[in-house]
Parts: C-alpha cells; structure tokens; sequence
C-alpha cells in the first residue's frame, strides 16, 4: 500500500519542482481542514455543521464570529446589533463595543448599564450612570432629576449639586441648589444674601425683603445683618441692631 510519504517521494520525482510544491501546499490545506473538523476560514458553506469547530457559515462562507448565536462580527463580514458580544468596535453596526456588547446611537434598553457617557440611550437604565439626557448618557449631579453635572440641563432648586454651574439659580448651597426665590424646596439650606419665602428656607430661618439674612433676633426678624432695626426688648448684639442704638445688657433699650 502507498504511503503519504511514498506519494510525496513520487510527487518530487515525477513532477517539476514549482508543480511539485503547489501539490504538496494543496495536500497541507486538505489535511489542515480534515483536522479543523471539516473546512477552513472562507471556505464554501451550506450550513454550520461544514464548517470547523467554533466556526459559523454566514453567506455560504465559513467564518468565526464574534456572537455565535447572532452569526455576527469577528471575519464574517456582518456587524453585529446592539446587546451582542463583541471584540472590538468593528464587530458592531454601532461602531461601540463597550464591556462586551455592543452599544450604539441607541441602546433602546438592550445594553442595560452599560452604556458610557456621550453614548446613546432610550432611559437612564441604559447607561452605566443611570441618566439619559436628550438621547445621551451622561453624568449628572442629581440623577433623580437627571441634571447638572455633564448632562447640559441646569437643575432646580432643590436638587443636587456639586458646584454653582449645576444650577438654575447659579447658586449651589451646601449641596443643594438654591435660587433668587427658594420657595421652600431647600429648607434651611439658603445662605445670607440668597433668595427666599419663607425663614424656612434660610440656614439662619430669616428672611426678609425676599433676602435670608443672620437676625440677632430670630423672633422679631431683625438686627444683625437683616437691615431691619430691632425695638425696644429685642434681642441685639451691637448698638446697630436697635432702633434705640442703645444695646444694654443683650436686649434693645429706650435711650
């Protein structure tokens, strides 16, 4: 019985040298598909049981996929949708491989937290952040309310805040942002000189001529730095907290 290598020995003998080693590549790349378990890369296909193992058979090619399941990226010459997995960018339609799967103009939900800023989104479930602001992941400083931060929509008195430009008002206090009006959204929150309804709303529960201010009479709402006189009894700290100008003994007197 011939051997291969007694047929190799003929090959060399019988054929010219250029002849002979196209035979002996040709019986290299047989041999190398009979071990892959059937077919190589780009070899014709009807179906996946043609090709190798871990391969795919998209468009009568055999090909290896970077989704199995979807017949999708890797060498196959189809991007993948969205939520597949993924390699590297060129596996998506989207041109985004983030953490594995792909994600594009629109996670429409199908890459659930994964979606980085700057990428787009449906809801704020679609992104790694949790705030989708005009189709766009970003990072907010109030997610509740999907603002400030880098998510270019200013939030409302009230909301969280990590600096003034977060703001609405342009004023972040304490963490919180607080307006020319606070209207009792940033309960005691609202520095001296801020806006506000209520001495609710103001740190020193004052607030005067729309103003909160430091009374050195919390009850009369006057003195310190309110611009209001105290009257007679009131509570003061300097002369100038009294209508009098008489302070004596830490309360307003009759001159």
């Amino acid at each position: 019985m011939t051997t291969p290598s007694d047929a190799l020995r003929d090959v060399r003998s019988e054929c010219s040298p250029a002849l002979a080693r196209r035979i002996i590549l040709a019986l290299f790349v047989v041999a190398t598909v009979s071990m892959l378990g059937g077919a190589a890369i780009a070899q014709s296909c009807v179906g996946t049981d043609d090709c190798g193992q871990s391969q795919a058979c998209v468009k009568g090619k055999c090909c290896t996929p970077s989704d199995f399941d979807k017949q999708c990226g890797g060498d196959c010459g189809v991007a993948c949708p969205d939520a597949s997995i993924c390699n590297g960018s060129t596996d998506c339609q989207s041109g985004t491989c983030t953490g594995g799967l792909c994600c594009g103009p629109a996670c429409n939900g199908n890459c659930s937290n994964r979606c980085l800023d700057g990428q787009g989104c449906t809801t704020g479930d679609d992104c790694a952040r949790f705030a989708c602001v005009n189709q766009k992941c970003c990072n907010p400083s109030d997610a509740s309310h999907q603002c400030g931060g880098a998510c270019g929509i200013k939030c409302p008195d009230a909301s969280v805040c990590v600096r003034p430009n977060d703001c609405q008002s342009g004023t972040c206090s304490s963490g919180r942002c607080c307006g020319p009006r606070c209207d009792g959204n940033c309960s005691n929150l609202c520095q001296d000189g801020q806006g506000c309804t209520t001495g609710d709303d103001c740190a020193h529960f004052a607030c005067l001529n729309q103003k909160c201010c430091n009374p050195s009479d919390i009850t009369n709402q006057c003195g310190g730095n309110c611009g209001v006189a105290c009257p007679d009894a009131a509570v003061c700290t300097t002369n100038g907290d009294c209508k009098s100008g008489v302070c004596t003994h830490g309360a307003c007197a009759a001159q």
